[in-house]
């Protein structure tokens, strides 16, 4: 082979390096994006982990108990009188709506004819 040939092949092997480096890069630098999404999604997995760790604390306080215990079931602590008030129902405002007068407007109407 002559000189002429083996700088063709040098500069053709050069072109096929080059050109595999630069898609090498590339995928790095998407690769790179790809890891930092990931590192943002998993502080914001944590950042809530922390929030559920700390409301799952506060769940299971005493406090917490005592509080759902007085709210939502009607008890007390001893000495205390709890007072269980009825919920009205649909019945019940129907039957208060029924019973109030006329709107003004009918009662000023019933006046005139």
């Amino acid at each position: 082979m002559n000189a002429k040939t083996i700088n063709w092949i040098i500069i053709i092997i050069g072109i096929v390096l080059i050109i595999n480096l630069s898609r090498s890069i590339l995928d790095l630098s998407n690769r790179s994006g790809l890891v930092g999404d990931a590192q943002e999604r998993l502080r914001e997995v944590q950042e809530e982990n922390a929030k559920l760790r700390e409301q799952y604390r506060h769940v299971q306080s005493d406090e917490y108990i005592e509080q759902v215990a007085r709210e939502k079931l009607g008890l007390g602590k001893e000495g205390e009188t709890v007072y269980v008030l009825p919920k009205m129902n649909e019945l019940d405002i129907k039957q208060k709506a029924e019973a109030t007068p006329f709107p003004i407007w009918k009662q000023w109407l019933n006046i005139f004819l």
